[in-house]
């Protein structure tokens, strides 16, 4: 098989399937991207503060009516895509799900009930997600907006001296001069990782 990009939701997919496969007893499964910068400690105890409904997943979601892109590298084609606009999905850069919430966005998204999307993020969490009727847990707010905000909290400090995001998205081209830098200030602040209430500015769609 050739790689591309139209082998994204394939792949995606293969992913799921793996670890529905193998690891079936986990409380919960994250799917990230490899430019994802993910703080794993303060992942487990936000996810460990908050009751989560089984069928679930949770992430920064993109609100529907979002619209194709007609050209240009990411070009959905009418052909591919003949609506307007996306339903509500993931945003593709990372997000948690129960097994339950994933087994089920599987099935759904392998049976012959949704047509085929090469986006994988609104393929896997919205389309499929849809059908499933998996529900939305609005992450947002531990997502930093941009790389150059971890860049800068890094480098410069803003008053926190843990990172303020659970997930921020870093470009290649900052990973070999900023990686080890940001591993080591993220683990420097071990003791100082806040206990999340139940209240942890979350919401479900």
């Amino acid at each position: 098989m050739v790689d591309s990009y139209n082998n994204l939701t394939l792949k995606h997919l293969a992913g799921m399937r793996w670890g529905l496969k193998n690891c079936p007893r986990v409380a919960y499964m994250m799917k990230a991207d490899d430019d994802a910068l993910i703080d794993v400690r303060r992942a487990v105890k936000l996810l460990q503060s908050v009751s989560f409904e089984k069928n679930i997943i949770a992430c920064r979601v993109v609100p529907e009516g979002s619209n194709p892109r007609r050209s240009g590298k990411w070009m959905v084609t009418r052909q591919d895509y003949p609506h307007q606009g996306y339903p509500e999905y993931c945003s593709g850069l990372a997000y948690f799900g129960t097994v339950l919430a994933l087994a089920r966005i599987y099935e759904a998204a392998i049976s012959d009930k949704i047509p085929y999307l090469w986006i994988d993020d609104v393929f896997v969490t919205g389309l499929a997600a849809q059908r499933a009727n998996v529900k939305r847990l609005d992450m947002s707010v531990w997502f930093a907006r941009t790389e150059l905000d971890v860049i800068k909290w890094m480098r410069e400090g803003d008053g926190r001296r843990y990172l303020p995001w659970i997930v921020a998205e870093m470009s290649p081209r900052h990973w070999p001069m900023d990686a080890l830098s940001l591993w080591n200030r993220i683990k420097s602040t071990d003791n100082e990782v806040p206990i999340y209430s139940k209240n942890s500015s979350l919401e479900i769609n």
